[in-house]
């Protein structure tokens, strides 16, 4: 993964705004590059509130740990899930990777099963 700094003039009086990453999504070699554990929490019938993430080490029980990579995609990550669960139904941007959504290691997924 390789970040590149973009600069942007969104200031009428021609400063420089503040300089911000941009991350360009390269692909990750699976057979060199030590997966990252990514805990997803699933519930049907909606999302879990930001107070069930409170307490550290007091998350929701009904979680599936997923070892993956940053490039994973979401259809990727709905097969993975979809293996526990058989209705999954979601509208989503299925080919966007994890990086394209600005996942950094050590983020949740929360996944509502509807």
């Amino acid at each position: 993964m390789a970040g590149v700094l973009e600069v942007q003039r969104d200031r009428e009086d021609g400063h420089w705004a503040p300089l911000r990453e941009v991350l360009l999504l390269q692909p990750v070699d699976r057979e060199k590059t030590c997966p990252l554990l990514l805990r997803v929490f699933t519930k049907i019938g909606n999302h879990h509130s930001k107070e069930d993430f409170a307490v550290r080490g007091k998350e929701p029980k009904d979680e599936v740990q997923i070892y993956t990579w940053k490039d994973a995609t979401l259809r990727e990550l709905t097969d993975l899930v979809g293996k526990t669960y058989s209705n999954r139904n979601g509208k989503l941007d299925d080919g966007k990777a994890l990086a394209e959504l600005g996942f950094q290691i050590g983020d949740y997924l929360d996944v509502a099963i509807l």
